[in-house]
């Protein structure tokens, strides 16, 4: 995996203020949104799938990324919020590729939902419309996803939103020995998207 070099992406168009899926709403970072989002990061069970849980200080420091992102090149990963019901449901949308992965894709796309929200459908379809946001305010033609091989449920809506497996590769974070050792990762093309019309 040594010698990765990330390709540079161009600043991308403004980003709307929010989203609306109709049974929630995908926003923009709030200060507010930093606790709940390290709580998720401090649940086990969110975390199950995930190299390591994080702590209020990694989470900040997330968000900060996530914020220097969305300033430098327009994207980042919207917060799902449910109108009455809870104002922080989890972060679904695009963030940078960072770590020393076999591919050369600066941005992917992922989720990472509280629990009480699970199996309602948000996660994939808040990735599509995600989706549709970034190709229609990019000239990327591809985006990348990946998980733990045994991540089942997050391989699904890969799946469901057109993405195409490619192959496994061992996670850099996780120790061999680990289940979670193993990774897959999934590409979609911008040209494959559109054909397929998700929404």
């Amino acid at each position: 995996m040594t010698g990765i070099v990330k390709r540079s992406v161009r600043r991308m168009a403004p980003a709307p203020m929010q989203i609306d899926a109709g049974s929630f709403i995908m926003r923009r970072w709030r200060e507010e949104d930093r606790v709940p989002f390290a709580a998720s990061g401090m649940d086990p069970e969110v975390m199950r799938f995930f190299p390591h849980i994080s702590g209020q200080e990694e989470s900040d420091e997330k968000a900060d990324r996530f914020q220097h992102l969305f300033e430098t090149v327009g994207v980042y990963p919207w917060v799902i919020e449910i109108p009455g019901e809870l104002p922080f449901a989890g972060i679904v949308g695009i963030s940078d590729n960072r770590l020393a992965l076999p591919f050369d894709d600066p941005l992917q796309v992922g989720w990472r939902l509280v629990s009480s929200v699970w199996n309602r459908g948000i996660a994939t379809l808040a990735a599509r419309l995600s989706l549709i946001d970034f190709f229609e305010r990019s000239d990327e033609e591809t985006i990348v996803a990946y998980t733990a091989v045994a991540n089942d449920a997050s391989q699904r809506v890969m799946e469901k939103i057109g993405m195409v497996r490619e192959y496994e590769f061992q996670h850099p974070l996780v120790p061999m020995e680990s289940p979670l050792a193993k990774s897959v990762v999934y590409r979609l093309n911008r040209t494959d998207f559109y054909k397929r019309k998700p929404l």
